[in-house]
């Protein structure tokens, strides 16, 4: 007897209730998850698969064909996460502190918060470790194109870094030449979370196209 999970079984408004709940909370909360319990994912999955389920249930009332009913309400699942992502989080903040609610974001730590800002680009980014060394890369978008570019910032606290220039404790600042290389490819550095001392990253928002 071929193998069936228990959730193919189900009617399709549960599956779709479940998966795009999932995913509207997935999207809506990319790099900034980790801290959360399995009530929070709950119930935060059914927030978003609520909205795709009303639609769903008002195009099947309306006898619109199965695949427009599924479909339309994953995607309006899927973009409700994301404005919730882009403004709906920000501006419920805002109310919030201007009804003197709460001044807290509920994100776990500053780093974490970090990753919450969108609409911005890092433009240069430095590492110091422990032992005073400073590892440093003048020009992200240098390395825009490259594997894992122009960096990773881990939510652990580690870092995937192109080091265009170092500092030795006590030394002067040095160019490292070899980070990229056309015949092998461009060098990428990890550096462990237990090994950082400071993190430098400059950001600027993004441009925005202005028609002439």
């Amino acid at each position: 007897m071929p193998f069936q999970p228990e959730i193919a079984s189900l009617p399709l408004a549960t599956v779709l209730f479940l998966a795009a709940g999932y995913s509207g909370y997935f999207i809506a909360n990319t790099g900034i998850r980790d801290h959360h319990k399995s009530v929070d994912v709950a119930f935060s999955s059914a927030v978003f698969g609520f909205f795709g389920l009303i639609l769903h249930q008002t195009l099947v009332t309306h006898e619109i064909n199965v695949y427009a009913s599924t479909l339309l309400p994953y995607a309006a699942s899927c973009l409700i996460g994301v404005a919730w992502r882009m403004w709906g989080r920000r501006g419920m903040r805002c109310v919030l502190r201007f009804l003197h609610v709460s001044y807290a974001d509920e994100l776990p730590s500053a780093w974490v918060s970090m990753f919450n800002v969108t609409g911005v680009d890092g433009t240069q980014l430095a590492v110091q470790l422990k032992n005073g060394t400073w590892l440093e890369c003048d020009d992200l978008h240098r390395f825009a194109k490259a594997p894992n570019g122009p960096c990773v910032l881990g939510t652990n606290g580690d870092v995937l870094m192109y080091v265009t220039h170092y500092r030795l404790s006590g030394e002067d600042r040095r160019e490292n030449a070899a980070v990229q290389f056309e015949a092998w490819g461009d060098e990428i550095t990890f550096i462990p979370g237990s090994e950082i001392a400071r993190i430098d990253l400059r950001r600027k928002k993004k441009l925005t196209f202005q028609a002439a």
